[in-house]
């Protein structure tokens, strides 16, 4: 686990690194580019809480609501042409709309219009005439009717205020010449006026009541400006913050794409990934290679010191290990999880190996489909599997291979169409028999899976499995499916092979005969032919 998170962390390290930096710098660029701008904000309070001292809840609510009526009223097309023909301000609508946020506060009743724009004055001016605009929408503002009659009944109060002052005058004046008075006449007159002119004075005091309470009782519908805009302040850009922002936004994106790409991916790495998806033993792992002047030789062969060939000679004995502490193995099937066609090399260069122990080994190319095996021992390909299969009578001759003493080649054939019938035949059944009675070991090569069922019968009627799975290319998923599919049908694995793996034990020798051919690739000297080999001895 430690070396795939190690793996992944080198491989995708650009990626990490460069995101962040990216995200960092175009941010940077941007930001500091942008021009200085500045902000200044009008404040309103709307509802009855300006003149009335004890306003009721419902109107408190009531005021709540068309503060937010109030708070669209600046973004509205005709609202904002008038501001820019007041100002006479070289803007459009839509850019003046831009520059205007409102925002309110249910709770206190206050509505703050805040102007953001690259001219301090500019924007103090629109600030307030904003503000102003909005306090002549509402009644509050002196031209509605609610408004005029509002000052009508203060004008009337005053009216009546003033009468109030001459009535308590000549109440004063009668007073004084009542007392001053002794005929009786004179005196019954004097009270008579006297009681008019209170009776008239208490009427005024009580239609002055009635007026200083209907101009105390404030509607819901009011708004008044509490703190216009003065000064304009810069606003902080926080250049730091965004810039460290963004790098944390380009490390969060690297990594979803880190995951995604491994996700698509879903590939086995390690032998540790291929054991725990594969839930068997791993056999080993094959280092990566290829061989320049012919693709089909065997580099057990071309390079009998290479560390390719110390990784297969450490597979073939795990396999001869396994059938000294279980039941002994006659036969394995050596299949691929995905059309990659890694079966053929391994198991050629496989069989090469267990026969220089001094096994008697053959090979069987059961793979109909794309055949490989005689290419690699150069068999005739008129001759083979599918030839045995077709004609009962004809013989049963396996190439037996110069080279390698102990290894025999039964090559698949000319191909045929009906694969699986030939495979699923009592007559391949009792061939395999045979074969295991004449030899120590058969390895038999299988179509990959789950393209063709072919290898599934094969499986349940031979005594092991082999399962070989590519590095960064056959996916875990896969490697599982493969495995429980064998199970089901009854196949005993034998362990699991990883190819192409750059974790591969061992290391390369240094060249003798050999030279470089091209860059991490060595080849044979043209001019020196491979001798025979000896059993090597594992």
């Amino acid at each position: 686990m430690e070396k795939r998170f190690y793996r992944l962390i080198v491989r995708w390290f650009w990626l990490l690194i460069l995101m962040p930096l990216v995200a960092a710098g175009v941010t940077y660029h941007i930001i500091s580019r942008q021009p200085v701008l500045y902000e200044t904000t009008t404040r309103l309070i709307v509802g009855p809480g300006i003149d009335n001292p004890s306003p009721e809840l419902n109107d408190l609510r009531a005021g709540a609501q068309l503060m937010e009526t109030y708070a669209e009223l600046p973004q509205t097309h005709p609202f904002l042409t008038r501001i820019i023909e007041q100002l006479d301000l070289d803007l459009t609508p839509a850019r003046l709309s831009n520059m205007i946020s409102v925002v309110t506060n249910e709770e206190t009743q206050i509505l703050d219009v805040t102007v953001t724009g690259q001219d301090p004055i500019q924007i103090t001016r629109i600030a307030n005439a904003v503000a102003t605009e909005l306090v002549l929408f509402s009644p509050s503002g002196g031209v509605t009717p609610a408004a005029r009659l509002k000052a009508q009944i203060g004008n009337q109060a005053t009216v009546l205020e003033a009468s109030v002052a001459e009535i308590e005058a000549n109440i004063n004046a009668l007073t004084a010449s009542l007392e001053a008075t002794t005929e009786e006449q004179a005196r019954r007159e004097l009270v008579n006026t006297l009681t008019a002119e209170r009776s008239r004075l208490a009427d005024i005091h009580r239609t002055l009541a009635t007026l200083y309470q209907n101009i105390q009782e404030a509607t819901t519908n009011e708004m008044r400006i509490i703190e216009p805009a003065v000064e304009a302040k810069s606003v902080d850009s926080e250049l730091w913050v965004q810039v460290m922002t963004a790098a944390a936004a380009g490390l969060g994106l690297s990594l979803m794409v880190v995951a995604a790409f491994e996700y698509r991916s879903n590939a086995v790495e390690t032998v540790e990934d291929l054991a725990r998806v594969g839930d068997a033993p791993v056999l080993g792992a094959i280092a990566r290679y290829s061989l320049a002047r012919d693709d089909n030789a065997l580099v057990v062969r071309a390079r009998p010191d290479s560390r390719v060939v110390q990784n297969f000679r450490a597979v073939g004995a795990r396999l001869l290990f396994s059938n000294k502490i279980e039941r002994p193995a006659r036969s394995v099937l050596i299949l691929s999880v995905t059309n990659d066609e890694e079966a053929g090399p391994v198991a050629a260069n496989l069989a090469v190996i267990l026969a220089q122990t001094g096994q008697r080994i053959l090979l069987v190319d059961a793979d109909l489909h794309r055949p490989v095996i005689a290419g690699f021992f150069h068999t005739p390909r008129t001759y083979g599997l599918t030839s045995i299969l077709n004609s009962p009578d004809a013989p049963v001759r396996p190439f037996p291979v110069e080279w390698v003493p102990g290894l025999s080649v039964l090559p698949s054939g000319p191909i045929t169409a009906d694969a699986f019938s030939l495979l699923a035949s009592l007559r391949m059944l009792q061939l395999l028999r045979d074969f295991e009675q004449d030899f120590d070991l058969v390895l038999i090569t299988a179509p990959s899976l789950p393209a063709y069922a072919d290898s599934f019968f094969l499986g349940s009627q031979v005594d092991r499995v082999m399962v070989v799975a590519r590095h960064g290319q056959t996916r875990r998923d896969a490697v599982q499916k493969a495995v429980e599919s064998l199970r089901t049908v009854g196949a005993e694995i034998l362990g699991l092979v990883l190819t192409h793996s750059p974790d591969a034990p061992g290391q390369e020798p240094r060249p003798s005969r050999f030279r470089r051919f091209r860059k991490d690739q060595w080849a044979v000297a043209p001019d020196v032919e491979p001798a025979a080999e000896p059993a090597v001895p594992l």
